[in-house]
């Protein structure tokens, strides 16, 4: 009875109180309109960023967000090839002189780099080819020769073509053993990633082959090149050996044997293209 007459009744103020101890809200200006319009939250400031593809990932997770939010044309599909670093690139060189203990994909994954191959290549080609024409000089130089030296630039087109076609080709060669043959799980990139950082015992090498070719020193770059080529060729087999190590009777024996060998004639070929 008394709740009706505080409807009928207009005059009586009523409202709900918030006994809880907490602050009142503030009190509505809209004179009393309950339809009166919301207010506008346009313009407030959320505290909850938008989500952009510029988040900072790394490892599986970048590959996953690359390959979701771009397509295989865009070089951002590809970014997270290159997801590395000065300390990680040097680390990965280091490993190559000493590859015992931890294996050297373990080492690089989850984000097996083409940065690193890719430099070290390019390096490799100009180096070869600058020393290769400096060495030439000097041997012109000693023996004075009456003909006119001149450089040769072919080394590097050349030699561009062999390095990088070995790069691409060899490790893909690789790749289809391991999958088709002998069911390794090693993906293309890993190959390409062992390759290329097995070129680099070739660059301090390139410049050790600066001497002239005459006499004793001829001997010299061939035991020089000789060396860089165990090293690099003891890299790339350690590096397989424990994947294809299940495989020996089934044909991994003849893989590795291949590989070494390819290795060995890479290093033979550096050294009568560039240096003979």
């Amino acid at each position: 009875l008394h709740l009706t007459r505080m409807l009928n009744d207009p005059s009586d103020n009523f409202s709900f109180q918030d006994n809880t101890g907490g602050t009142a809200p503030p009190q509505d200006d809209s004179n009393g309109d309950f339809f009166s319009a919301p207010p506008s939250f346009e313009n407030t400031p959320s505290s909850d960023p938008l989500p952009t593809d510029t988040t900072l990932v790394f490892g599986d997770e970048a590959k996953e967000v690359d390959k979701t939010v771009y397509k295989f044309y865009q070089v951002n599909y590809y970014r997270f090839l290159f997801d590395v670093d000065t300390i990680d690139v040097l680390q990965r060189i280091g490993k190559t002189f000493y590859p015992i203990g931890k294996n050297f994909v373990e080492f690089v994954n989850p984000t097996p780099d083409l940065y690193g191959p890719f430099w070290i290549a390019a390096t490799l080609v100009f180096l070869l080819a600058s020393t290769g024409n400096f060495a030439e000089w000097l041997t012109h130089e000693i023996k004075h020769e009456n003909n006119t030296w001149e450089f040769d630039y072919t080394r590097i087109s050349s030699g561009a073509a062999t390095i990088y076609l070995y790069l691409i080709i060899v490790p893909a060669l690789v790749w289809v053993t391991c999958r088709c043959w002998l069911d390794i799980p090693l993906s293309i990139i890993e190959n390409i990633c062992i390759y290329g950082y097995s070129f680099f015992v070739f660059i301090p090498a390139s410049f050790i082959m600066l001497l002239p070719s005459i006499n004793v020193l001829e001997w010299l770059r061939w035991v020089i090149i000789s060396i860089a080529a165990v090293v690099s060729t003891f890299f790339l087999v350690f590096t397989y050996f424990p994947y294809f190590k299940p495989y020996l009777v089934r044909g991994g024996a003849v893989v590795l044997i291949v590989i070494a060998i390819l290795q060995c004639g890479l290093a033979l070929a550096f050294q009568l293209f560039f240096f003979n």
